[in-house]
């Protein structure tokens, strides 16, 4: 029962506390701030940014005109900071993984040739701790999936795990640097040297060290690092867990919508684009459609040219593709049994049936995909219409073949058909 009450309070937490603290921060703490200039508590307020103090110097009617403006440029502020830091964060990660491995393979240690590093640091950049456990099949299944699942998977990727320590560091680090100018009085550069000890005691605006309350050394609270800061990167309201929670949102978003039809809800969840971690981009990223400092990686020696998300998505498709070759490889084998008038056995036939089952899954998934993707004009929904036909007809085709083969003597012609049909439609999106 206590450890159920602790789960649960954990969950309640994060749901009534972490999620609105996290939207609160990344959409609307900006503009609040600026209101708050406007009802003159500037002096309530911590450190104005640079556009903060431009607005509180505007008359109050200038004020008034220009808010939206001003609003747009500081949340485009924040979210461009974040992109750099998360960009420095994920190059750190790619330097630490590539020139390793240069070196190794330059040095022709370990049997490691230059070519195949690219795969490698797509392998690494893509492992996930619960792939150990449960094996790559049931990870990929999982990621294909979606959803809530797949983004609670996620979690335990071991890249993934150290860009969230890695990426509060530099965000305590940038914290404790704007302290210290401001407590200690220390030029730029000796701030920026000092901020960079991670050892060091954490300080707050006034100057003092931050200590530990719960915990004891000699008799006096222990001092707060900035290395031991960081690690609140996993509490329940770090960024490690920001895209589960606002995944979580979501769906509580679709269950509140198909209870009351109130579609406002979900629509205004799915606007909140909230992705820091993993191989994808944030929103600053999609704002520009690059990432300047990530863009660097592709001259790391190994890299074969190319950025770590491109990397691992490359890894992801390489594993995707082999999966493919191997069940057209399968349906190959069953055509020449067929032909050749072969028995089957009870294993082989199974195999089958399993294989089209995960198939006619994953055809569902991309049906659900293009329901919810919007269109705006009539030659996009004319695109989702024919789409939506070819992936129907072959969920039917898929269906009348598991069908016949579940018969205890099935037709010969319609099997070879169906598995014909199942094998171009494989080797279709392995070309593809």
């Amino acid at each position: 029962d206590n450890l159920f009450s602790k789960i649960f309070g954990a969950l309640l937490h994060t749901a009534t506390v972490g999620l609105p603290k996290s939207m609160y921060s990344f959409g609307f703490e900006r503009s609040v701030r600026l209101i708050r200039i406007s009802l003159g508590q500037q002096e309530e307020l911590k450190e104005l940014t640079a556009i903060e103090k431009i607005y509180s110097k505007l008359p109050l009617i200038l004020q008034a005109v220009t808010f939206p403006f001003m609003a747009a440029l500081s949340f485009l502020d924040k979210r461009v900071r974040l992109m750099i830091k998360s960009g420095i964060s994920r190059l750190i990660i790619m330097v630490l993984i590539t020139i390793p491995l240069y070196t190794a393979a330059s040095l022709s240690l370990f049997g490691l040739a230059p070519a195949s590093i690219p795969g490698i640091i797509g392998f690494i950049m893509g492992w996930n701790l619960l792939s150990l456990a449960w094996g790559d099949a049931w990870y990929q299944g999982v990621m294909e999936e979606g959803g809530l699942k797949a983004v609670g998977v996620q979690l335990f990727n071991l890249v993934g795990i150290f860009n969230s320590f890695l990426l509060t560091l530099i965000m305590t680090s940038d914290t404790q640097y704007k302290n210290l100018r401001k407590a200690k009085n220390l030029s730029w550069f000796a701030a920026f040297i000092e901020s960079k000890k991670f050892w060091k005691p954490l300080i707050d605006q006034n100057g003092k060290e931050v200590t530990i309350p719960w915990w004891n050394v000699n008799g006096k609270p222990a001092r707060l690092s900035m290395w031991a800061a960081a690690l609140s990167a996993f509490g329940l309201e770090g960024i490690h867990l920001v895209n589960l929670e606002v995944e979580g949102m979501k769906d509580l978003g679709y269950l509140f919508s198909e209870k009351t039809g109130a579609t406002g809800v979900q629509t205004a969840i799915n606007d909140v684009e909230v992705e820091i971690l993993g191989a994808g981009h944030s929103s600053a990223v999609n704002l520009f459609g690059v990432s300047p400092i990530e863009e660097l990686g592709r001259f790391l020696p190994g890299s074969g040219g190319f950025t770590e998300g491109e990397l691992t998505q490359l890894y992801h498709a390489e594993k995707e593709m082999n999966g493919l070759k191997a069940q057209v490889k399968g349906l190959d084998t069953a055509e020449s049994r067929i032909a050749a008038g072969l028995n089957w056995g009870h294993g082989e036939k199974a195999a089958l049936l399993s294989a089209i089952q995960k198939e006619k899954a994953q055809l569902h998934r991309q049906l659900e995909k293009i329901y919810e993707a919007p269109v705006s004009n009539s030659a996009e929904v004319s695109q989702k219409k024919v789409l939506t036909e070819e992936i129907n007809k072959s969920i039917t085709d898929l269906t009348l073949l598991s069908q016949e083969l579940a018969k205890g003597e099935f037709s010969k012609e319609k099997v070879t058909e169906g598995v014909a049909s199942f094998k171009n439609l494989l080797t279709d999106r392995y070309e593809e």
